[in-house]
């Protein structure tokens, strides 16, 4: 084998790798929107069985069981305190007038340039940047 076919080779592998490697990027990206997308989609059944129960929305998350007000997730979707090491997403709800947002906010940030915040409002309207995001 000469030194050109060596070369050549070694440039197939790169490219079919960093091909690969983008790929593999993409559905990350997109696994973690799902798990986002999903426990927001968590946050607002259980605030509708708080209404149920009660006959108003929950003002804070707390009062739905949650770690906190607002609380991290991590790529396995386990909820954790505030600040927690290794969270993908920041869940937090706001209140606008009398509409309740729900937020996932990438952690950190920059992590997903292209969906930095997910949002759920209780008629489950979804809002982001872009449509790749939903």
């Amino acid at each position: 084998m000469s030194l050109l076919e060596l070369l050549v080779a070694l440039l197939a592998m790169v490219l079919l790798l960093s091909t690969a490697v983008s790929g593999y990027q993409r559905w990350l990206l997109q696994s973690r929107r799902a798990l986002a997308w999903s426990e927001l989609l968590q946050v607002q059944a259980r605030q509708e069985q708080f209404y149920l129960e009660t006959g108003a929305y929950a003002q804070r998350l707390s009062e739905l069981g949650y770690p906190g007000d607002a609380y991290m997730i991590d790529a396995g979707g386990v909820r954790r305190e505030e600040g927690a090491i290794g969270a993908i997403y920041r869940v937090e709800q706001r209140l606008q007038g009398a509409d309740i947002i729900i937020r996932a906010a990438v952690h950190p940030a920059g992590a997903d340039p292209g969906c930095p915040v997910l949002q759920l409002d209780m008629q489950m309207m979804r809002t982001s940047r872009t449509s790749a995001c939903r």
